[in-house]
């Protein structure tokens, strides 16, 4: 397990490892590579609110600390039914991993029908 304090200077800009949305909302997985691994933070934008009341509420962000661990990222991930919903983005560097990922999760959901659509999109967009 890595540590923050040994986890090294960043490489480079983060880059966005997914990123998936409904209406009214959408999250993202976040990558930023450092000297010696990569750290890992989810954002999410909720607009249900401005919705629901034509405007009169504001959009709610949140962000998650950096991890350090592929796991620990999908973990976090999971706190939300990213896997269903619809995917609008995938990093080619991260595409198999993502995939996997949203496979797994989606081989758990009640719903064969809605679990194979979405796969399908998900493939579409993991092999463009």
């Amino acid at each position: 397990m890595v540590s923050p304090s040994s986890a090294g200077q960043p490489v480079g800009a983060p880059v966005v490892v997914v990123h998936v949305g409904a209406e009214g909302g959408e999250i993202r997985l976040i990558a930023q590579q450092l000297t010696t691994c990569w750290r890992y933070r989810y954002t999410m934008l909720d607009q249900t609110d401005q919705w629901l009341d034509e405007g009169a509420s504001s959009a709610i962000h949140r962000q998650s600390t950096w991890v350090y661990e592929w796991g620990d990222a999908l973990a976090a991930l999971d706190r939300y039914p990213w896997s269903e919903l619809h995917p609008l983005a995938v990093h080619p560097q991260f595409a198999d991993r993502v995939l996997a990922a949203a496979r797994e999760r989606l081989a758990k959901t009640a719903s064969v029908l809605r679990s194979e659509r979405r796969l399908i999109a998900w493939l579409e967009l993991c092999h463009d």
